[in-house]
């Protein structure tokens, strides 16, 4: 795999002209193939539906001129789009995906491009939202009453984590004040680190039943968040359904954010003309680098930059750490990602991509905002954001995923090793992940610096570091995998023998 340089020089790098000139110059078959590479990772990026558009420019400045226009003509029609599939994303928990009823709903979202469809949506929404909250709150009465009879089963369809009933038998003093012995079933877990739910529910009282079902009846217990969560509920919303009181047309109004999204990543209204235009020259590059990874960086739009090196890191991490966090690791879900993450240290323009990529992956979307709940793009596959990833997210490798890089197997003080790839990979890794992603600040700082090197994106350089050493362990990992199967070759050729 071939690695992007440590530190950038930018007076060597390829530029935008240096584009314009490949551009202009090669047969019209290529410029066909350079332009539609550039619509298909602008369509990516912004979530565009592709519609059809076919460039025919001879130059690359007609061409950008261009596309940068119709661009700007489908902002808000595509804005529309995208708020109406967060509406449906909202009521899709609440809803069985093949109903008549949500299907109908799924095909308006598809196909909303004014205002007044997706009006139409939202309304039709709200009413499925509507229903489904009541149905919700009944499920909740009936998992009330089976538990206060003592029915085990009901504790997993209340979607109630095992670590939360052993915190109650074991510690209930500090859940509820209602059980007079605190102690009572804390026998049944003598040396039992990590019991399992099943395991769990054999030592569960009637004592302990009851005080379970009276948490299911209270906004602020433990219990109710995974329950409501699932629903894509709150407490609050649990609140007004006891009142009566509940509406989920109120609870879809802030859903209406597209176009701001977009007007964060192009700029203000009246500059959205030219910063269209930045965006196209910036993925125009962003294609040149994908055929030629050795090209160095020289723009002034750190998103693509960016984006361009977490996917080659996403790539590489892939290889060494995903296996040992899906199959390794010991906590329950969300595991790591148990918090808010990617909205730490990462701007506006990042935030915005990552809501817009979202609705991509509209069955996984959450809608939780709360810093303390379960991170909104996280789900038993795991991340579900590719284009953007913030720092805090991609740079955190725990206990598992570090012990099991490919080669620490057998020697675990290779990490720390200052001769091997892996302490380097490990120290980028570190470092990538206490960046601030300020895109603002960075480059208004490298623009007016005299040296045109100056405060080159520290984020940017960590990157750069952990794809070179991380491309260093992937070629160790699969020279031992060759050297394995030589030797499980041999093996085989000798018993046959």
């Amino acid at each position: 795999m071939k690695t992007l340089q440590e530190n950038p020089q930018l007076e060597e790098t390829v530029t935008i002209a240096d584009f314009e000139k490949t551009f202009n110059s090669s047969p019209k078959t290529q410029r066909k193939s350079l332009a539609k590479e550039i619509l298909t990772d602008t369509y990516e990026l912004l979530d565009f539906k592709d519609t059809g558009y076919k460039p025919t420019h001879t130059d690359y400045d007609s061409f950008v001129t261009d596309f940068s226009a119709y661009i700007r003509q489908k902002v808000e029609p595509e804005a529309y789009r995208h708020d109406a599939q967060r509406a449906l994303a909202h009521v899709r928990a609440l809803q069985t995906p093949n109903s008549k009823a949500f299907k109908t709903l799924e095909h308006m979202a598809d196909n909303v491009g004014t205002k007044k469809q997706y009006e139409a949506v939202v309304k039709t929404a709200a009413d499925l939202g509507d229903k489904g909250s009541r149905r919700v709150y009944n499920k909740l009465k009936s998992l009330r009453v089976r538990l206060r009879k003592g029915d085990e089963s009901a504790i997993k369809e209340a979607q109630i984590p095992g670590h939360i009933v052993q915190e109650m038998i074991t510690n209930s003093h500090r859940l509820f004040d209602s059980i007079k012995n605190p102690y009572y079933f804390s026998d049944a877990f003598k040396d039992k680190k990590n019991s399992s739910l099943s395991e769990i529910l054999t030592a569960v009282g009637d004592v302990v039943m009851q005080n379970i079902a009276k948490g299911l009846n209270n906004p602020d217990s433990p219990f109710m968040g995974p329950f409501l969560g699932k629903y894509g509920l709150s407490c609050n919303d649990f609140r007004q359904l006891k009142k009566g009181s509940f509406s989920y047309h109120e609870k879809l109004k802030p859903a209406n954010t597209s176009l701001k999204h977009y007007k964060e990543i192009f700029g203000k209204s009246k500059d959205m003309k030219s910063g269209i235009n930045n965006l196209v020259n910036a993925i125009a590059l962003n294609t040149l680098r994908k055929k030629d990874p050795e090209q160095k960086f020289e723009t002034g739009n750190i998103i693509v930059d960016y984006s361009f090196r977490t996917r080659k890191l996403d790539v590489i991490l892939r290889e060494l750490t995903r296996d040992a966090c899906i199959n390794k690791c010991k906590h329950e879900d969300p595991r790591c990602c148990d918090a808010n993450y990617f909205n730490r240290s990462v701007s506006s323009q990042i935030l915005a991509i990552q809501q817009l990529e979202a609705l991509k992956n509209k069955v996984h979307l959450r809608i939780s905002t709360r810093d303390d709940g379960e991170c909104n793009y996280h789900n038993v596959g795991g991340c579900k954001l590719t284009l953007f990833k913030s720092p805090l997210c991609m740079g955190h490798l725990c206990s598992a995923p570090r012990e099991n890089l490919p080669g620490l197997e057998d020697d675990k003080n290779l990490q720390y090793s200052h001769d091997q790839p892996y302490y380097y990979f490990l120290q980028a890794m570190s470092g990538f992940r206490g960046c601030t992603l300020d895109l603002a600040t960075d480059w208004l700082k490298r623009s007016q610096g005299a040296d045109p090197t100056y405060h080159f994106p520290g984020v940017l350089t960590h990157l750069d570091s952990a794809i070179k050493f991380g491309s260093e362990i992937v070629k160790l990992k699969h020279e031992r995998l060759r050297k394995q199967a030589k030797k499980k070759t041999k093996r085989n050729s000798k018993t046959k023998k």
